[in-house]
């Protein structure tokens, strides 16, 4: 959707949440952005909160209306997509979204399609679909933010979103030389993402890690398990 009121409509209608505690079982933290709040350059910004309140009533005011069936319609026009993803056996979350847009009165359709061909048309020049479902693999140095951003070209650019500001302040982050000079590049960067919301994120997952109990000093962080591995130490129980 191009106007940016219709997508925060839609976001508050998604209870992240929700997600979160089903899909994955606790096993990851609420999104609002491309950058985990663990990451030292993130920034917050606008919260966009479960609210289907609130999104009914901006759809309302968009003059998006319910009609006796339920669905939403302006001057004749369904208030539908279709949402494109792989086909896996793990498709509860694309209908669990589904679900939470159809208590708003919004009709999301669902096409599933195996990965090469998922891939063919999520990267296409063209991007001739209406919005997909797509997990992304961060990266310390925030690459993944730019791939997806900075530019209409490139694997990862889904939303095909290119905005000047956006490329002028991502530009100052890989030019910055200083640790405060790229902390406020990005902080810049995200406040722009969070205003004119090109997607919607919906949770940044967490691997799960078991460490034996003899095995002492572990401080695990995005870095990775083995952050700190030379400060590990195996306790011996027989010396006791």
């Amino acid at each position: 959707f191009k106007d940016v009121s219709i997508r925060r409509a839609l976001t508050h209608a998604i209870n992240r949440r929700q997600l979160v505690d089903a899909y994955v079982y606790g096993f990851g933290g609420v999104a609002e952005g491309p950058v985990s709040p663990g990451h030292r350059w993130y920034a917050a910004g606008d919260p966009i909160p479960f609210d289907p309140t609130r999104a009914e009533f901006v759809l309302d005011s968009l003059g998006w209306q319910r009609g006796g069936d339920g669905w939403r319609q302006r001057d004749g026009v369904d208030l539908d997509f279709e949402l494109l993803a792989v086909s896996s056996g793990e498709n509860a979350l694309e209908q669990m979204v589904q679900a939470q847009l159809a208590d708003v009165g919004v009709r999301m359709r669902i096409r599933l399609l195996e990965l090469s061909s998922f891939l063919a048309v999520a990267q296409a020049a063209d991007r001739n679909y209406d919005a997909l479902s797509i997990g992304v693999s961060g990266d310390l140095s925030l690459g993944h933010v730019a791939a997806m951003y900075g530019g209409q070209d490139g694997p990862l650019a889904y939303p095909g979103y290119n905005d000047p500001l956006f490329n002028t302040v991502l530009r100052r982050a890989r030019e910055a030389t200083t640790a405060d000079g790229v902390a406020n590049a990005w902080r810049d960067a995200q406040q722009i993402l969070s205003h004119d919301l090109p997607t919607t994120w919906l949770y940044h997952a967490r691997g799960v890690q078991g460490v034996n109990q003899r095995v002492q000093g572990i401080d695990m962080d995005l870095r990775g398990e083995l952050v700190n591995v030379e400060r590990w130490l195996i306790h011996d129980r027989k010396a006791r």
